[in-house]
């Protein structure tokens, strides 16, 4: 399960610990908005490793750039801006090397999420990650289950596919399936019907 979470406040103090120099004030940024972060940027990415990659380059964008950062209670929203603009960037560089390859499916894919994104930015970040959580309180126990699995836990579907004892390729098209499933909800306001993996 997640960590407790903490409100934006105790992220602003954080963070400006962290623009004075302290480092570890930092670390405790990161594993205070990590989770709500690795889930908002999995319903915009087309894969896990892009997931991953997102991640880092949004917490090394992040500590680079933290001295821009004005305290005022918008840290998860700031993140979530650095973070989105990064998938942004791999979509479009995706689309356009898929283009080159001749990968129609992977191209379309990477398409329709990049609309996604576009379509979203409207969204305000904080209430996205309220009714993201809805979202999630909404799905099925073994959905919520595979979901913590691979973005709280950050383990490999390999992994989680031995600990279920189902195949990776089943886990892969069920996470698949989940974060189509919380992207739908998430566009109709955290209002969703059940999914089972």
């Amino acid at each position: 399960m997640p960590p407790a979470t903490s409100t934006p406040a105790d992220l602003d103090r954080l963070a400006l610990r962290a623009q004075g120099g302290d480092h570890e004030a930092f670390v405790a940024v990161v594993e205070a908005t990590e989770h709500d972060l690795r889930v908002l940027v999995s319903c915009y990415a087309t894969s896990l490793a892009m997931v991953d990659e997102v991640m880092q380059g949004t917490y090394v964008i992040a500590f680079e750039k933290l001295s821009t950062y004005e305290a005022r209670g918008t840290l998860k929203s700031w993140l979530g801006g650095i973070a989105r603009n990064l998938v942004r960037r791999e979509l479009d560089g995706r689309r356009r090397q898929q283009a080159l390859d001749g990968e129609v499916l992977d191209q379309v894919l990477a398409q329709a999420a990049h609309e996604r994104i576009e379509r979203d930015d409207d969204v305000v970040p904080e209430r996205e990650l309220a009714t993201l959580r809805r979202c999630l309180d909404e799905l099925a126990p073994e959905a919520r289950r595979l979901i913590d699995e691979r973005y709280v836990a950050d383990k490999p579907v390999h992994e989680i596919a031995r600990l279920l004892q189902r195949t990776s390729n089943w886990v892969a098209v069920s996470l698949f399936r989940i974060r189509k499933t919380l992207h739908l909800c998430l566009s109709r306001g955290g209002v969703t019907v059940k999914e089972q993996p």
